[in-house]
């Protein structure tokens, strides 16, 4: 049992450090919007992994958003936020970016706050 949960917990710092990776891709201009979406889908998994012990497959951002509501990971303001930040990134809503930023933010500040070694390892990643 132990073996497994150290598997997922290793897993879930993989998808942490590959957010982190493509945010700050995004920062740099390196392909914004497909970054934005490699961001926020990683940090959904690595939040839904620390939380629930499930590892999440490869689909869509809002599925994987689905999947954070139905295990009460994230509530159905966060899920909406992440629901209109996706239309943002595919171009059918016009909005500002920025929004896309902060909600990236948001989830990373959850993640931080479930594991004080993920705020360690970011000690050196301040947005």
């Amino acid at each position: 049992m132990t073996s497994c949960k150290a598997t997922s917990y290793s897993e879930a710092l993989r998808h942490v450090n590959i957010a982190i990776d493509a945010f700050k891709k995004y920062l740099s201009g390196e392909n914004h919007r497909e970054n934005l979406t490699i961001a926020l889908t990683n940090i959904l998994k690595s939040l839904i992994i620390l939380k629930s012990g499930s590892y999440i497959s490869d689909m869509d951002l809002t599925n994987i958003a689905s999947i954070a509501l139905d295990k009460g990971i994230i509530d159905a303001k966060t899920y909406a936020e992440i629901v209109t930040a996706n239309l943002i990134i595919k171009g059918y809503y016009v909005n500002n970016l920025r929004y896309v930023e902060d909600l990236f933010k948001k989830l990373l500040d959850k993640v931080v706050a479930l594991d004080p070694y993920v705020n360690q390892q970011l000690s050196l990643f301040r947005y």
